[in-house]
């Protein structure tokens, strides 16, 4: 029997080439899994790594295994993750990789896209569509819908109007792809009313870890504090003042830590938000060991996400990365993930425009821990069964073989 010839295009993303020391992400999992499967892959991504803003040194790797070829096409790179020096990179990206598929030799069983960016997205469709592959279209995020979002109704307008094309190109990728992929249900509902997309081949493939799942375990934590935690980024998308309003809010009575670790470019915007706030710690950015005994001191891992439209649809990384570890969340987005949380007991939602809803819920599991104790217990009984990675992408690779 023949090997199954795979081709993925993931940029954005660290891949089989990097250390070993980065996350795994859609990309890497997704190989690793269809390698197991005895098939041939043909991995294709950028040369600028997004993660570290710095370029690959080589555009062609073949010594991850011997089943795997890796081609990286260049670009300019960028150092913002919002500017026109990436919207440019993903123009000179999208025209290479053309060039590039031009010149390969084979016709790939199966075609899976990761999806943004849009032009590199079309282009490779195109090409599937042509040789006559099965496409897999991976959609993690609302572009370009998310390049619209402001307050402002005229620019709103202006931006809505300037992406025309995008829109267009985004909707014909969605309708026509033969497989629809995201990572909740809620996001594949959204992508195909907004599209008028009446197929019914979608996949829901969470964006699991292959971390080990969750253990019950009693909480070693001092019991004279409530610590709570947040590791991540400091970017737009999260808001973290309505935790300082909490935090000056709950009863005089009450210990509460609250830990970042973390970095990014608002990293100082955070930090005088809290300036006040003496059981408010910076960690820094934290991995490995340090990042895992960031995890054990906690007891709630809070998600301060805004009120997108993207977001709501998401089951983000982050959540991903308590639940793995049995740590209940607090969120102030309503959507996929609150929907989880509440229905399975798993943590909170609040909202993050009142001033004592958030300051009620850590009253009230200050002063009731068995509350904790038993969201961690929810949290192991239905890990397993909604985010087990290896079932989880073993259902995606099974799809991809068999799709022809």
């Amino acid at each position: 029997m023949n090997k199954k010839h795979i081709l993925i295009f993931q940029s954005g993303e660290p891949l089989p080439c990097d250390s070993s020391k980065k996350r795994k992400m859609r990309a890497w999992n997704l190989v690793d899994t269809l390698l197991a499967k005895n098939c041939k892959i043909t991995l294709i991504g950028s040369r600028f790594d997004h993660g570290s803003k710095t370029h690959r040194e080589n555009s062609f790797y073949n010594d991850y295994h011997k089943n795997l070829n890796i081609f990286l096409i260049d670009s300019p790179g960028y150092s913002k993750n919002i500017s026109l020096k990436r919207l440019l990179d993903h123009i000179v990206l999208s025209w290479n990789l053309f060039f590039f598929l031009k010149k390969f030799k084979g016709i790939p069983d199966a075609v899976f896209i990761g999806f943004p960016p849009i032009e590199t997205s079309f282009v490779l469709f195109k090409w599937a569509k042509k040789i006559k592959s099965q496409i897999f279209l991976d959609v993690k995020d609302l572009w370009p819908e998310i390049f619209t979002y402001t307050e402002n109704k005229s620019k709103k307008t202006i931006l809505k109007i300037c992406f025309i094309p995008y829109f267009l190109l985004y909707k014909y990728m969605v309708k026509n792809t033969d497989n629809l992929v995201s990572i909740s249900q809620e996001f594949i509902e959204y992508l195909n009313q907004n599209t008028n997309r009446k197929s019914d081949n979608n996949i829901v493939t969470y964006l699991t870890t292959d971390t080990p799942p969750p253990i019950s375990n009693k909480n070693t934590n001092n019991n004279d504090f409530l610590t709570i935690g947040f590791a991540g980024n400091f970017m737009n998308a999260f808001d973290f003042k309505p935790i300082r309003t909490a935090l000056d809010n709950i009863n005089n009575n009450i210990k509460i830590k609250f830990i970042l670790a973390g970095d990014g470019g608002l990293r100082n915007d955070v930090e005088k938000i809290f300036r006040n706030h003496n059981n408010v710690n910076f960690m820094g950015w934290l991995d490995g060991e340090n990042l895992e005994n960031f995890f054990e001191s906690t007891d709630l891992i809070m998600i301060p996400l805004k009120q997108r439209n993207d977001f709501s649809l998401s089951f983000p990384n982050k959540a991903m990365d308590a639940l793995s570890r049995s740590k209940p969340i607090l969120s102030s987005c309503r959507g996929s993930l609150t929907n989880f949380l509440e229905k399975n007991d798993c943590g909170y939602y609040f909202n993050p425009n009142s001033n004592d809803e958030l300051a009620n819920i850590l009253n009230d599991l200050y002063s009731n821990r068995y509350k904790i104790e038993a969201m961690k217990i929810n949290i192991v009984n239905v890990y397993d069964k909604y985010f087990n990675h290896n079932n989880n992408y073993q259902n995606l690779a099974k799809k991809i073989i068999e799709s022809n």
